[in-house]
């Protein structure tokens, strides 16, 4: 016989002593008009008892975090499997679940960025890179810092006892520092010089010679000491080239040192990787403009500012019509009609008058008043993240580029494009080496959303705006993908 999941005498809702076989390794239909117990024996019976046997099988530990299911009233279930549920409406509420993080296809992305993600400079002056001394010596002696250079540290300004502080350098040895182009001789009497921040200090002057010398390593490996892994070549003469050079991850234009990638650092669900303006949601609290306006055939003199038109706030139009006559802004010209200049002054003008962005901090410090958060609430609106474009995530994770593109670039594309990209991208052999298993389970994971029927989307989708079926896909691509075998799947009107 068939092996099967065997239900004897459910009970549940309205089911009247119902008994059945469920194969295994099949799929099974349960229908019927509406009020049968489609759902009483699909979920509230056969996914309830798996899902609380399962349960039972974990440590007291780990059962106090999960939701335990009484046990449904029916006589004996035989032959359960492990159960996954899939209900057809969308549930989640979270605005930072994504497409991405639910199927965790954005997860591998995160992690194959940190294997194989080249770290460029913010500023796009091109890939970072670690140099040691002995490298910083290679390419200082192939001329990277001109034919005469200096080797300098900039030391910065203590916050106390500077001058304390410039003596013992140059009780060390360390008597040259730069003015300009210039060097000057340091005195162990010698003050700190106030507009010297940090102080340029010389290490030597060297000519490149094609050989990095002993004496120039050993330069280096000083001035590392000195600048906490950290140092500069200035060229000498006009004009003047300057190199940076660090232990850690640095530009050599600017200097600008970047983090070494790791997988929270690309995750907006991380104090590290989340944009500190939106807290990694993309989006920033603001005014819709248009609510506060909202019929811009009125002109100023005909009220059009919807807030102000109650009794609490219409004394406000009286100090800024008087501004707006003295600014020279016609008041009987409809708001549609003024000039960019002429609207923004009414939202941000100088003067003693109260402007709309005035009123609207004004009341952001009442906002602990119940009827100020019920004025605010009718005239929000979200707008993306002005620090990181809507992206969520931090500068210095923005800058990692995988096969020329950042992981928000990635994300943005839709699944079709996705697999294009991925199905075209020339990683070496030990590029793949070193992601292993991440480019096959990627690949697996994007090729289920499409087996779905998914091609459309994003992965940086917020999963709180897909509709019910697309939801269930989802989370049916994510059980997937995860390679579950002898699982029961049970789907809540799979056909949407």
């Amino acid at each position: 016989m068939t092996p099967a999941l065997e239900v004897d005498n459910a009970r549940t809702h309205n089911l009247q002593g119902v008994s059945c076989r469920i194969p295994h390794r099949a799929v099974t239909v349960v229908t019927g008009p509406s009020g049968a117990g489609k759902s009483s024996l699909a979920f509230d019976t056969v996914f309830a008892e798996a899902q609380r046997r399962f349960i039972e099988s974990m440590s007291t530990y780990a059962r106090q975090f999960l939701d335990q299911r009484e046990r449904p009233p029916v006589d004996e279930l035989r032959n359960v499997l492990p159960a996954v549920a899939i209900e057809s409406k969308n549930s989640i509420k979270n605005a930072r679940s994504t497409v991405g993080t639910i199927t965790e296809a954005y997860d591998v992305l995160r992690l194959l960025f940190t294997h194989l993600g080249e770290v460029r400079c913010p500023h796009g002056h091109g890939p970072l890179r670690r140099y040691s001394p002995e490298d910083a010596a290679a390419a200082l002696a192939a001329g990277a810092a001109g034919a005469r250079f200096f080797v300098v540290v900039p030391m910065p300004r203590p916050a106390k006892r500077a001058d304390d502080a410039l003596a013992e350098l140059v009780r060390q040895g360390f008597g040259r520092r730069l003015d300009g182009r210039e060097v000057v001789r340091l005195n162990a009497g010698d003050k700190w010089p106030k507009a010297l921040d940090p102080l340029p200090l010389v290490l030597g002057r060297f000519s490149a010679e094609g050989t990095a010398t002993s004496r120039l390593v050993e330069t280096l490996e000083e001035a590392y000491r000195l600048g906490d892994g950290r140092c500069e070549a200035r060229e000498e003469g006009e004009p003047a080239a300057q190199v940076h050079f660090s232990r850690q991850l640095g530009c050599r234009q600017c200097g600008a040192v970047g983090r070494p990638p790791t997988p929270a650092l690309f995750s907006f669900n991380s104090p590290l990787g989340a944009c500190p303006a939106c807290q990694g949601f993309g989006r920033v609290a603001g005014v819709d403009r248009e609510r506060v306006v909202p019929d811009p055939g009125r002109s100023l003199s005909e009220r059009p500012f919807a807030p102000w038109n109650t009794p609490g706030y219409e004394d406000l139009y009286g100090p800024f019509l008087a501004a707006a006559a003295k600014e020279g802004i016609p008041l009987d010209r409809p708001w549609r009609e003024l000039t960019e200049a002429e609207r923004a002054w009414a939202w941000s003008g100088r003067g003693r008058h109260t402007n709309l962005d005035k009123f609207f901090l004004w009341l952001e410090r009442k906002i602990y008043k119940v009827h100020v958060r019920v004025l605010l609430a009718r005239y929000r609106a979200y707008n993306p993240c002005p620090d990181c474009g809507g992206r969520r995530l931090v500068p210095e994770a923005l800058a990692v580029r995988l096969a020329g593109r950042s992981i928000a670039e990635l994300s943005a594309l839709s699944i079709e494009a996705f697999r294009s990209w991925l199905a075209e991208v020339d990683f070496t052999p030990a590029e793949r080496a070193r992601a292993g298993h991440l480019l096959a389970e990627l690949g697996e994971r994007i090729e289920v959303l499409h087996r779905v029927g998914l091609d459309y989307l994003t992965l940086d989708r917020q999963a709180r705006t897909l509709s019910g079926g697309e939801a269930q896909r989802i989370h049916l691509a994510a059980a997937l993908g995860s390679g579950l075998t002898s699982t029961l799947y049970v789907l809540d009107e799979p056909t949407i």
